[in-house]
């Protein structure tokens, strides 16, 4: 969705109201030289931070099952993403690659 089309959903609520918004799958598509964080930003981050502004809650950044076939590079990539992401948001990460679960993706989410 673009600016417009999250101030509509965002119009649509009571003001304690806050949104979860699933991030769109084809930009946490990882390429071997790791996520396009800028494309990231500028194509869903900040249309839907300006669009919604206190009524966006988190940002739901959803990897499906196969997404961390590459483990510890993913871990490192995803570590990397999370580093650039505005601070001023919230982020909530859901991984369904049970291998992923150790140290290396902790460590990503520690950043």
């Amino acid at each position: 969705p673009d600016q417009a089309e999250f101030v509509r959903l965002a119009d649509q609520v009571p003001e304690h109201f806050r949104f979860v918004v699933k991030a769109p799958r084809e930009l946490l598509e990882p390429r071997a030289q790791g996520f396009d964080s800028q494309a990231f930003i500028r194509d869903f981050l900040h249309p839907a931070a300006r669009g919604m502004g206190a009524k966006l809650g988190i940002v739901l950044l959803q990897f499906p099952p196969g997404a961390g076939r590459a483990g510890r590079l993913f871990c490192r990539q995803l570590g990397d993403l999370l580093a650039v992401l505005p601070s001023d948001l919230s982020y909530g990460v859901e991984v369904r690659d049970a291998e992923l679960l150790g140290p290396e993706l902790q460590e990503a989410l520690q950043g």
